[in-house]
């Protein structure tokens, strides 16, 4: 699913169907405050995974330069992730662009938002490659690290977001629409109603109370499911963090 497809329509017929978003008057609860909670299950997703989901173009994002990278591998790990695709590499002085990396020397790993450089044959402007397939720069001896000399522009997002992901967001922008919706249902604050008219009387009850709103049964199927569905996420998106002591 592409981002552009995360709308107030979308989550209103698979995840809010059946369900009058209106209050105890008739009035239609508003698209932008759908929006709100989308956004809002959007920004937290992104937080929670460490990730960028809506495709952003990040340009000339600045890396530092180590003499000895260069003949291993290059390693560069960028600041936005999962990469779409590496769109320029250069390598600069001051503000002066000395040469650019040709683009198919990159090597990406997306969801980790990293890269390495593997040079092929021939040469590209002022890299010049040894039989070793090592390349030199042309400031080879002048500097063993620099700060900021690396430019690399590139797009960071997801293009096709999974099943997973979309139903974790659109849960979690759920929720928080129907507490609010819960407690509209016969009226801010009230469980039950009574209404009597010419002898007949006719009672409302819903399952509303202090602790509960009256949508209080679907946002506990929704939280639980988000709870298996968030760590499946953090399974592919953060992995297992090891640590030594």
């Amino acid at each position: 699913m592409k981002f552009e497809e995360l709308t107030s329509k979308f989550l209103r017929d698979n995840y809010l169907f059946g369900i009058p978003l209106e209050d105890l008057y008739g009035n239609q609860m508003k698209e932008d405050m759908l929006g709100h909670y989308i956004r809002s299950a959007v920004n937290y997703t992104e937080r929670m995974l460490q990730i960028v989901i809506k495709p952003t173009t990040i340009e000339n994002e600045v890396h530092d330069y180590y003499a000895n990278d260069v003949n291993q591998w290059t390693f560069f790990q960028l600041h936005k992730r999962p990469i779409i695709e590496v769109c320029e590499l250069s390598l600069n002085y001051g503000d002066r662009e000395m040469f650019k990396i040709p683009k198919d020397w990159v090597r990406k790993f997306e969801i980790a938002g990293q890269i390495q450089l593997f040079p092929t044959s021939g040469s590209a402007g002022g890299l010049f490659l040894t039989a070793g397939a090592n390349y030199v720069p042309l400031l080879s001896g002048m500097y063993q690290n620099a700060p900021g000399m690396w430019r690399i522009s590139y797009c960071a997002g997801i293009d096709d977001i999974p099943d997973d992901m979309v139903e974790f967001i659109m849960k979690r922008a759920s929720v928080g629409i129907l507490q609010v919706w819960g407690d509209l249902i016969i009226g801010a604050g009230i469980a039950n109603q009574t209404i009597s008219i010419d002898g007949l009387s006719q009672s409302i009850g819903t399952t509303q109370s202090p602790e509960f709103s009256g949508a209080g049964a679907r946002i506990k199927s929704y939280t639980d499911d988000m709870k298996l569905l968030e760590r499946q996420l953090r399974d592919t998106y953060l992995g297992v963090n090891l640590g030594v002591l």
